[in-house]
């Protein structure tokens, strides 16, 4: 059973924040905790059926709904989309939070971060930033299409928007019309319930977008700052994150390492058919 947690205590850049935990079931054996960081525009909630597959097999799971999104925009008033590193401040604050709601003990056991969209690349900014001092490094970490580059391309009028407005008004919450929920998945379920719920939004800024180039660029330059074993994963038919992007940085990386290429998957691999085996594939990599 999820519960939907307001935390109590001050986060930056949000006025209400809220993340939600699924504990694992009771007759398992503790296995370690999940931390799941979510996609743009999108919410931790989304995360349900693979967190209570998690939950079978041993594994405590929580994510936030970052602020700008989910639960934290509409219930919590914080529409401000932050920056990476804004984000990565928050949602390590976050996690401290349900660490101790929880009882955790993450200062002294080892657990597990999962990131899908821009919450892979988010993993990967708080793995090379580790901020909550408190808490230990990760052990593993799993990433979904990180948006290193963006396979469908943006019109040449609107790139060049892009630009203006990181120079001139770079806090302006603007739609992104680029890419819409039928480019996500295959899973027609899925599109049908992205289009619904009425806690995704396709808002984001173009500071925003301009620090996934910067942290992408740092990334590439210093590989060597993410710490521990990293498992990324892309949908072969995502037109999001460019899965050759995803594997030059999987290349690049000096910690051990999986990568899988999934068929005849979109952008969104933790949500299409047949992602019971990618469920597989990542309690088999926390696992091992």
């Amino acid at each position: 059973m999820q519960t939907l947690v307001q935390c109590q205590k001050p986060v930056s850049f949000s006025k209400k924040t809220f993340y939600r935990f699924w504990p694992r079931a009771a007759e398992t054996q503790k296995r370690g905790f999940v931390w799941i960081l979510h996609g743009m525009g999108e919410h931790v909630g989304r995360y349900s059926e693979l967190a209570l597959y998690l939950n079978n097999l041993g594994f405590d799971v929580g994510g936030p709904d970052l602020p700008g999104h989910g639960h934290t925009r509409v219930d919590g008033g914080s529409t401000f989309v932050p920056t990476l590193e804004e984000l990565n401040q928050s949602q390590a604050e976050i996690l401290a939070q349900a660490n101790s709601d929880q009882n955790l003990n993450l200062q002294n056991e080892k657990w597990f971060l999962l990131g899908h969209s821009m919450g892979a690349l988010l993993g990967l900014t708080a793995l090379s930033n580790w901020l909550p001092k408190e808490i230990l490094y990760p052990a593993k970490f799993f990433g979904v299409g990180p948006p290193l580059k963006i396979r469908k391309a943006l019109n040449p009028a609107k790139s060049m928007g892009v630009k203006l407005l990181t120079e001139y008004l770079p806090n302006l919450t603007i739609p992104n019309g680029e890419v819409g929920p039928e480019d996500l998945s295959f899973d027609i379920a899925n599109v049908g319930s992205y289009r619904e719920d009425k806690y995704v939004h396709p808002y984001m800024n173009a500071r925003q977008f301009d620090s996934w180039r910067i942290k992408t660029d740092e990334l590439f330059k210093d590989p060597n700052s993410i710490k521990c074993p990293v498992f990324l994963a892309s949908g072969e038919e995502d037109w999001v994150s460019c899965p050759k992007k995803v594997r030059e940085l999987f290349d690049a990386l000096l910690v051990p390492k999986r990568f899988l290429l999934v068929p005849n998957t979109k952008h969104e691999v933790l949500f299409e058919y047949g992602r019971e085996k990618t469920f597989q594939a990542l309690v088999s990599w926390f696992a091992k």
